[in-house]
């Protein structure tokens, strides 16, 4: 008989004492075997609990692995999540099954992409953390050992559907390669089958398909605002405010209080002015300028979000999530609630607003002599448009502009009605601001002046016009007015040895500059490049606007230059070790002059008005915060942003285009891929040219001189105008499928592989007409050499075999 609680036998003794389960004990455990997988049943006996008591540790073990501590691999088994001798990052999903390894910030900044095997790629989502390691092969790097530590947080959007009684979303080929599993009860979502809905994946993996469950229905697929919606939601954009920000944003008032302008310089009387689009309503900036005996003295005044967002508080904390504001057409996800943003701190003519201003005195060539920065109250005089100083500029130089252009600009007289002293003051920002940007671009600053696509829309918020951003002069006078005040910021910073978050811009890879160089040899005359290198051996910002001023007078093909040279650079980013800005040749830039819209700048008014205060103290300027985490993830929000912007733009440009199904347009080859050629259509948008429209047979994407090629045979390269039609358009995807009708091409040497040889005839059909005559003289031939060969056989006798057995079948 065995007494309750002995042990039983066989067993020894210390089974009954249960060890200790805690986070920090399991963690332990796997810590102290970092190299194996451990299953449920496996962990559970290491700590001697018994089946009924292991509810606590399996939610352990999860929250562990939702934290990426613990990585979840084959058949529910669990090992340490190290990356001490591999990389951490995210995957990204190809259609065709392989996939391609992004490093996180965890990991070194000259961390590369890596491949991805698609048998390595079973069971991941586009987005999922992973833990891996890589090797170096002849096409690059490789990933050899893959372990998934987290399901992609963000949700899948997708098509519905219910089969069997089973719902489950099918989401696109990029993000998942076949149908997702979801919860939910049917009786509630039937009536969505076939609508986009939101789900949540499920934090399992596995060689199958991952599952989640339901959140909520999105929107009728293929409509512009649900498909909208669609993109925000997978980038993790929110729109809405959440209720604690919305509660302490209520209690602002809707002007400054009397007491906010104590200890302020008083501007009222000074005529700063905006000068901004069309559709802008948060007004960041404004300016004025004044000429004296030594040079100019110039005002920049920023709007003073420090004074309202206080840090800590829920409005700072949700801010700093964003980051930074989103813009797409006709719409904005601001930073800041909109009671800020388009009000209280907005630069709205005719109110008191507080701000913050650089006042920078230049001497006649430029210099900057001295600056200096305070807090003031100001009352904008005029908020002018961009369209309407640049109409009053070209009537001043007796150069009226267009009937056209003309006709665009409303309330074009705006700027004749306003002062004379505003009037004075815009002659004056112009004439320093010539200066300014000469100035710069001799110290080697690189344009990049890229075309920008511009949609109009109707009362629906859907595009019906679309065309090129038009950047005139007071386009860029702002934007030297603005880089000057940054610039004179981040000096301010150096000298004084205080840390700030800079806006940096590192020296390219010496590797993919002269990748590009190889392309731009076919483009630009020898001893131009030549002279160039000589010049700037060492690959100064100047030896860039040299190669740029050098392409020829093309306005397409310069388009297509200028992108490959600015995938050549490296990205900008926020930095708190300051590098410098290679592509402005600045010795110190920093973001100062948009705090309603960008974080960063945020950052450093904060700095920059404890440095008022103590202007001797250095942990004055250093008591908040890590600058460089910070600095990481800003510069992460900016990257999303800009492909979230960059994907609804697509967006908006198929929806147009579905309208054009058919129609014929004249476009330039933009870029090229192993899988075709993106055109860049006369309106700006863009659509693919499959590469089999290229011509028939191998066609093969050369990746250092950037051509397709037939053999030996240029067939497309950069900058090749080109006719093509509207084949077919696809919302969900944002894609425009392109056919080929003629390619002008090759206007840069070499023959278009669609002209004829004999009658000078091109374009696909007449290259298919002579594969079809082709195809008809070879038959013809072979049923020539067949009747030859059965008449000799009858004459002969049948030919005898040979020797050896049958013939071994050919490998297909």
């Amino acid at each position: 008989m065995v007494t309750q609680g002995m042990p039983k036998k066989g067993r020894p003794p210390q089974a009954l004492i249960p060890k200790p389960v805690s986070r920090e004990s399991i963690l332990g455990f796997f810590q102290s075997n970092p190299s194996n997988f451990f299953k449920f049943k496996d962990i559970a006996s290491a700590f001697n609990v018994a089946p009924d008591d292991r509810a606590t540790m399996r939610q352990l073990i999860r929250e562990l692995t939702e934290q990426g501590l613990l990585e979840q691999g084959q058949r529910r088994s669990f090992r340490y999540a190290s990356t001490q001798n591999g990389f951490s990052g995210t995957v990204k999903r190809h259609p065709k099954g392989f996939g391609w390894f992004a490093p996180d910030a965890t990991c070194p900044s000259d961390t590369p992409e890596a491949f991805i095997p698609p048998h390595l790629m079973r069971g991941l989502v586009t987005g999922d953390l992973v833990s891996i390691e890589m090797e170096k092969d002849t096409k690059g790097f490789c990933v050899t050992e893959l372990v998934p530590s987290k399901r992609r947080q963000s949700p899948v959007v997708a098509q519905l559907f219910l089969d069997h009684n089973t719902l489950f979303v099918e989401p696109e080929a990029h993000i998942f390669d076949s149908a997702i599993p979801v919860s939910g009860a049917i009786r509630d979502w039937e009536k969505h089958v076939g609508d986009l809905v939101e789900i949540k994946l499920n934090n399992t993996f596995g060689r199958h398909a991952p599952s989640g469950k339901l959140v909520r229905h999105v929107g009728k697929a293929g409509e512009l605002d649900a498909e909208i919606e669609k993109v925000l939601i997978e980038f993790g954009i929110e729109k809405e405010f959440p209720e604690p920000v919305l509660e302490e944003t209520s209690h602002y008032p809707a002007e400054p209080a009397e007491q906010d302008y104590a200890h302020r310089v008083d501007l009222r009387e000074t005529p700063l002015i905006t000068i901004d689009g069309i559709t802008a309503k948060d007004f960041d900036d404004a300016v004025y300028a004044e000429k004296n005996e030594h040079g100019y003295r110039v005002l920049v005044a920023i709007a003073d979000v420090s004074h309202y967002v206080k840090t800590g508080s829920a409005l700072d904390d949700e801010a700093q999530a964003r980051a930074t504001s989103l813009y797409y057409p006709g719409r904005v996800v601001p930073m800041l609630p909109e009671a800020l943003s388009n009000g209280l701190c907005s630069l709205n003519p005719g109110v008191n607003r507080l701000c913050m201003v650089a006042e920078m005195h230049f001497n006649q060539a430029g210099d900057l002599v001295n600056s200096r920065f305070y807090d003031a109250v100001m009352k904008s005089h005029a908020r002018l448009t961009y369209m309407q100083v640049h109409h009053y500029f070209s009537e001043i130089d007796k150069q009226p502009l267009s009937a056209e252009a003309a006709e665009a600009i409303p309330n074009a007289t705006r700027v004749a009605q306003c002062s004379d002293v505003v009037k004075e003051s815009l002659h004056h920002l112009r004439a320093i601001a010539r200066i300014l940007r000469a100035k710069r671009t001799k110290r080697g600053a690189i344009d990049f002046d890229l075309p920008e696509t511009i949609f109009e829309l109707n009362d629906y918020r859907q595009p019906t016009a679309v065309h090129p951003l038009q950047r005139h002069e007071p386009h860029k006078m702002i934007e030297d007015l603005m880089i000057a005040a940054n610039e004179a910021v981040a000096e301010h910073f150096e000298k004084k040895n205080w840390p700030c978050m800079y806006r940096i811009h590192e020296q390219p890879n010496d590797e993919k500059v002269d990748k590009a160089m190889n392309l731009v040899k076919t483009l630009v005359d020898g001893p131009t490049l030549k002279a160039l290198v000589r010049q700037y051996p060492g690959r100064e910002p100047a030896f860039i606007q040299g190669i740029l001023n050098a392409v020829p007078d093309d306005a397409q093909l310069k388009t297509g230059i200028q992108s490959l040279i600015l995938r050549a650079m490296m990205q900008a980013k926020y930095d708190d070790n300051n590098v410098g800005h290679y592509g402005l040749a600045s010795v110190a830039y920093a973001h100062f002059t948009s705090p309603i819209r960008r974080y960063p700048d945020l950052e450093v008014h904060r700095r920059l008005r404890r440095s008022f205060k103590r202007s001797n103290d250095k942990h004055s300027v250093t008591e908040e915060g890590d600058i460089s985490s910070l600095a990481t993830h800003c510069s992460d929000r900016e990257r999303k942003t800009t492909d979230v912007e960059r994907a609804i733009k697509s967006l908006y440009g198929v929806w147009f285009m579905q309208n054009h199904l058919g129609q014929n347009f004249k476009g330039t080859i933009a870029s090229l891929t192993n899988f075709g050629a993106f055109v860049r259509l006369e309106n700006g948008i863009e659509g693919l040219v499959a590469i089999e429209e290229f011509g028939h047979g191998p066609i093969q994407y050369d990746q250092d001189m950037l051509v397709l090629r037939a053999g030996n045979r240029i067939v497309a390269r950069l900058g090749d105008a080109v006719d093509v039609r509207i084949l077919s358009t696809d919302v969900s995807k944002r894609q425009i499928d392109l056919t080929l009708q003629s390619q002008a091409g090759q206007s840069r040497g070499g023959r278009s592989f669609y002209e004829s040889e004999e009658s000078g005839e091109t374009g696909p059909d007449a290259f298919f007409k002579r594969r079809r005559m082709h195809s008809q003289e070879q038959s013809n031939h072979k049923r020539t050499k067949r009747s030859s060969s059965k008449g000799q056989q009858r004459k002969n006798g049948p030919a005898k075999k040979k020797k050896g057995g049958h013939k071994k079948p050919r490998r297909r």
